[in-house]
């Protein structure tokens, strides 16, 4: 599974709440919620980093999942990604 890297824009976006998205997944709503609280707590690069990190593992070790594939297209849908 290619995902983009860390340092994509998108996971920040996300963490952050500047793109927003209905997950299936609830793992990912899950995390996403404690994420998003800790960002806002601490909106340090440092801190955001560490959030995104997380995030984008939570995908990267589901990703045989269809919930997580799902999310995936949902946030990927305008890039080609390998999600399957």
């Amino acid at each position: 599974m290619d995902l983009p890297p860390l340092e994509d824009r998108v996971w920040h976006d996300i963490i952050c709440g500047r793109q927003r998205y209905e997950f299936e997944s609830l793992a990912v709503r899950m995390l996403l919620r404690t994420l998003a609280r800790s960002a806002a707590a601490d909106p340090s690069p440092d801190n955001v980093l560490n959030c995104a990190r997380m995030l984008r593992g939570l995908f990267a070790q589901n990703s045989s999942s269809p919930a997580i594939q799902s999310d995936l297209q949902k946030i990927f849908a305008d890039r080609k990604l390998d999600v399957l």
